[in-house]
């Protein structure tokens, strides 16, 4: 078992020119198993991530889930803008164009996943599914 606490492996940058730096927290970069990279985003207010895709004419595929856990994301995917609040989550296929800023007065945290297209998991799959369509 591992414990990381935040802050240990943190920086700020500028992602994809995206102009004021954005707060990053990467999870087990070197242990972690999953599949899916780990990361903890904060946007500041008017902080970006500028329009990028991940194919094979960037490093590599590699699919993205945005999680918002506070304030709000407008992320564009495909040229289509889209309005997260704590909740709300984006995903964004290998290849397709895409970008995310903070419009609002608040920090927006952000758990980002990230990695090479797979296989969808199907583990407990079957029971989720179940209760959702029971009202469970």
């Amino acid at each position: 078992m591992s414990i990381q606490r935040r802050g240990e492996l943190q920086t700020a940058y500028p992602l994809h020119d995206g102009g004021v730096p954005v707060g990053v927290d990467w999870y087990f970069p070197d242990t972690n198993r999953l599949g899916p990279s780990v990361q903890l985003w904060r946007f500041e207010p008017g902080a970006s991530e500028g329009e990028h895709r991940h194919d094979e004419s960037t490093d590599r595929d590699l699919d993205e889930l945005y999680l918002v856990v506070s304030g709000r994301l407008e992320v564009d995917i495909d040229g289509v803008g889209h309005d997260l609040a704590a909740g709300d989550a984006a995903y964004v296929p290998a290849g397709v164009p895409h970008s995310a800023h903070n419009p609002g007065e608040a920090t927006a945290e952000v758990v980002l996943l990230f990695g090479e297209p797979g296989t969808v998991p199907q583990h407990n799959q079957a029971g989720f599914r179940a209760r959702l369509a029971s009202g469970d």
